[in-house]
């Protein structure tokens, strides 16, 4: 297994657009994947069940600043914080040897830093595998949200739940100004429903395959809509608009067909 030792670097390149929207984080965020491939006992276990662990083994982890989020073939952690990202570099062969036990073997692991940022320029699509638009509580009614097509208030509402998602998390890293919220998101594809319940952790209702365009680019990774920490909600950038072959924009991105969430 190949070791890696990471630091956030610290860059300069802070450039804003005419509208003051600043462009890169000022951190660099990690992400590190663990490559089970099917293989190994980490493969059936629940994000919320290894979320629990690292708790566990580390009572100081941030863990309501880094996302565990599964696909076929590995398991990710990726910090939403500078803070997170400096914990997880920090701490990077401990959690390594964590995982290693969960799985009961050595894993290849992958780290992955990206500088968080964000350009006004041209209209990109994106695509989110698993949208969680509900939590399983009574007080939040799943009206609206079960049919296959959505009315045009609860359309607007998730371009509302996309666009503030991704605010929050721009902000996070300092590529927003506190209190502004990106706008222009219009939802091309609104999914199908699906009640989303693990053995373990939180429930809820998601739109599975939505689709949206948007007049501005970003880069890292960010989630939006509920129970992020579990992995749902990524964000996949489809390519800008004018440059994307139309039979691509039409299937809008095979490459997320292996993600679970």
């Amino acid at each position: 297994m190949q070791h890696a030792m990471l630091d956030v670097e610290r860059v300069g390149a802070e450039g804003r657009d005419r509208q003051g929207i600043q462009k890169t984080s000022t951190a660099m965020q990690a992400s590190w994947s663990f490559l089970h491939r099917g293989e190994t006992a980490l493969a059936n276990m629940e994000t919320y069940d290894l979320r629990q662990s690292i708790k566990k083994r580390f009572p100081d982890w941030p863990h309501f600043e880094v996302t565990a989020r599964s696909s076929k073939g590995a398991m990710t952690l990726s910090a939403r914080t500078p803070a997170a990202a400096t914990w997880m570099a920090e701490n990077m062969c401990q959690v390594m040897a964590l995982i290693a036990a969960q799985a009961q073997r050595p894993l290849p692991v992958f780290p992955n830093l990206v500088t968080p940022g964000m350009s006004s320029t041209g209209r990109h699509l994106y695509y989110i595998r698993t949208l969680m638009v509900a939590r399983a509580r009574r007080s939040v009614p799943w009206d609206g949200w079960l049919t296959e097509e959505l009315n045009e208030d609860k359309r607007d509402e998730l371009a509302k739940l996309i666009a503030d998602g991704i605010s929050i998390e721009l902000q996070r890293w300092s590529v927003l100004v506190h209190g502004r919220a990106l706008s222009g998101v219009v939802v091309t594809d609104v999914g199908k429903p699906m009640p989303i319940v693990p053995s373990s952790g939180p429930r809820g209702l998601a739109r599975v395959g939505v689709k949206f365009i948007a007049p501005w680019s970003i880069d890292g990774d960010v989630f939006a809509g509920q129970h992020t920490l579990m992995g749902y909600g990524l964000v996949r950038r489809g390519g800008e608009v004018d440059k994307t072959p139309a039979v691509v924009a039409a299937g809008l991105i095979d490459m997320a067909q292996e993600e679970i969430i």
